[in-house]
């Protein structure tokens, strides 16, 4: 395995599971959300995910702003990890 692709997986990791974990917080606290993220959510995970933290942050909480950026750039990056390793077999 390349070390761009151990580097671009733990990016993935970090920037995926981190605001995960703090949308799951706020899940638990909060009275007014249908239920919280699971850990192998899919698709559903990333909508819950961002609208738990998109809601979070329209009351003013700044970190739920910022969390919910870096976990959309952790979603776009295996797509561009897909992309990276289709360009380097060629």
């Amino acid at each position: 395995m390349p070390w761009w692709v151990a580097v671009v997986i733990a990016v993935n990791a970090i920037c995926s599971g981190l605001p995960y974990l703090y949308a799951r917080k706020i899940a638990n606290e909060d009275e007014g959300v249908d239920g919280k993220p699971t850990w192998f959510g899919g698709i559903a995970n990333l909508y819950f995910v961002t609208s738990v933290l998109g809601k979070r942050a329209k009351q003013g909480d700044k970190l739920a702003g910022i969390a919910r950026f870096v976990y959309c750039i952790g979603v776009a990056v295996i797509p561009a990890l897909i992309v990276g390793l289709a360009v380097h077999d060629r």
